[in-house]
């Protein structure tokens, strides 16, 4: 479940492969869930897409197809955003790695 859910949440997805392969997953099985998550995934984004346009026409009498680099750039911009976000307003901690490696090495 964990490899067809991964394709929805980008950290997953990158260490879903590794993790499977670490556990040693057989690749029959893994195959089997990666293409029905790809699958899944596909469809929902159609889906999603589709449900999107139709009702920005119907509700707003707007063609977003005549429009496109807006939406695209929409949708960058809205990404960026929330990246920015959590790099500016990000929980600063006293306690990092490099702050304990010195203190390991100044005791040893």
């Amino acid at each position: 479940m964990a490899i067809v859910l991964a394709r929805f949440f980008p950290l997953v997805r990158t260490f879903a492969p590794f993790v499977a392969g670490m556990v040693q997953m057989d690749k029959k099985m893994f195959m089997k869930y990666n293409i029905t998550g790809c699958m899944i995934w596909v469809a929902s984004m159609l889906l999603t897409g589709h449900i999107l346009y139709r009702t920005i026409l119907y509700q707003f009498n707007y063609d977003i197809t005549k429009h496109l680099e807006i939406v695209v750039l929409g949708i960058v911009a809205l990404t960026l955003f929330f990246v920015l976000w959590k790099i500016i307003f990000r929980k600063k901690t006293s306690d990092t790695i490099t702050d304990r490696d010195t203190v390991i090495d100044q005791k040893l």
